[in-house]
């Protein structure tokens, strides 16, 4: 029995040394995502000196689902990570995941080149028009991509 609590005791220790058990976040998380699907915008926060995510980093319009179930509400956890993704006929760069098969990611284009930009996916950006994903800005993907690690929080609401 000793030995059982003593095992329990050690995962518990070693388990909260990497998780912030208060805030069910991983601890060197540097950013939490916000998304207000009413308002189109994505928020990033970095921590404050209380510890708290309270220093607003950006805001950046995002497109979404084209109706409401499509882009989920709740709270989710960043993933995989692709410099392209392709959606069968054209792709997007920075994509960062956030739940099974949706992502954060830039406008669509019609080859991995910079210059083959789709103009409409630029122009829906702030509306509903993405099938469950958050299309932004280039500049707002790049971020996420490069500064958001896996396990970063993404809170989706109204």
């Amino acid at each position: 029995m000793k030995k059982a609590i003593f095992i329990i005791t050690l995962i518990f220790i070693l388990l909260g040394s990497y998780v912030d058990v208060k805030a069910g976040e991983p601890k060197d998380s540097p950013y939490f995502i916000k998304v207000n699907k009413t308002n189109h915008v994505m928020s990033i926060y970095s921590k404050g000196d209380n510890g708290e995510y309270i220093v607003l980093v950006g805001e950046y319009k995002v497109a979404t689902g084209r109706t409401p179930g499509l882009t989920p509400i709740g709270t989710f956890t960043l993933g995989s990570k692709e410099a392209w993704h392709d959606w069968g006929g054209t792709t997007s760069p920075y994509t960062t995941s956030y739940a099974k098969g949706l992502y954060i990611h830039g406008p669509l284009y019609n080859a991995r080149n910079f210059n083959n930009v789709i103009q409409s996916s630029v122009s829906e950006i702030g509306f509903n028009k993405t099938s469950g994903c958050l299309r932004t800005s280039v500049e707002a993907a790049k971020f996420v991509f490069d500064n958001c690690p896996q396990g970063t929080k993404v809170e989706i609401n109204n």
